[in-house]
């Protein structure tokens, strides 16, 4: 499949999700996901102040509330046009958000335009994900700061094989959108280190995060989701004590610098 189908896709996903992402039922383990992310987002953030903020991948704005705190001014960019207007919804307040319907690997925006470029859960449905990085390193004032978030590929690639799931896939459904499989490519820190080195990055960080998967094989089905919802972050917090945890997270966070 060409890099144009994959895209479109994802989009068509989204677009028909959009009124569901943030209430179904069906995305539990996403919402798990999330709140681990933000513990680790929100804590690298504190104290943070920017006067112009990137949010690529934006979605339905989760992490607006936070931008909007500590930037001055804020572009939310998405290629779902649904998902954007429920952002547009959902944020009508906030007065210094921009919002920009374009492709991630061709944002719209002169070279040296933002202070503070922020990705989750986006990049690993970019085909042609060093061209965005490529593109977010032009966008980036020297010595600032970009976010991005990417899933270990390798435990992509054990729940692929696990379920049944193509390669380079993952499943999607809610209540109301049948199971979709769209393209969904993890990486690693050893992957990504040097891709990062070679466009220009420097000072990079790497955080484990969602470190519980190995769990959910020990705890009994019928808890699981409510043991990770309420003490998911607790359990991130422990585990990344120990190294081979830290390994075998589902989530790495990725701090750098222009």
């Amino acid at each position: 499949m060409v890099t144009a189908e994959y895209k479109e896709r994802i989009r068509e996903l989204y677009d028909k999700i959009a009124p569901e992402y943030d209430i179904s039922s069906k995305l539990y383990i996403t919402r798990i996901m999330e709140r681990c992310e933000e513990k680790v987002i929100y804590k690298i953030l504190r104290n943070k102040s920017f006067p112009k903020s990137l949010d690529i991948g934006s979605g339905t704005g989760r992490y607006i509330p936070l931008l909007s705190k500590i930037s001055k001014y804020i572009v939310a960019l998405d290629f779902s046009l649904n998902m954007l207007q429920i952002l547009k919804k959902k944020h009508r307040h906030c007065k210094n958000l921009d919002i920009i319907c374009a492709d991630a690997e061709h944002p719209p925006f002169r070279e040296k335009t933002f202070d503070f470029i922020f990705s989750t859960l986006t990049f690993d449905h970019i085909p042609n994900f060093e061209l965005m990085l490529e593109e977010i390193f032009r966008l980036l004032k020297n010595e600032r700061m970009f976010i991005v978030s990417s899933f270990n590929e390798k435990l992509l690639e054990r729940y692929r094989r696990n379920h049944g799931i193509p390669e380079n896939t993952i499943d999607f459904e809610t209540e109301n959108v049948p199971k979709t499989y769209i393209y969904e490519k993890g990486h690693t820190p050893e992957e990504l280190t040097p891709i990062f080195k070679k466009i220009g990055f420097k000072n990079i960080i790497v955080i484990s995060c969602c470190l519980w998967p190995v769990l959910l094989s020990i705890l009994p089905k019928g808890i699981r989701s409510k043991v990770l919802r309420v003490y998911g972050p607790l359990i991130d917090k422990v585990l990344r004590l120990f190294r081979s945890f830290r390994e075998n997270a589902l989530l790495y966070i990725y701090l750098v610098k222009a």
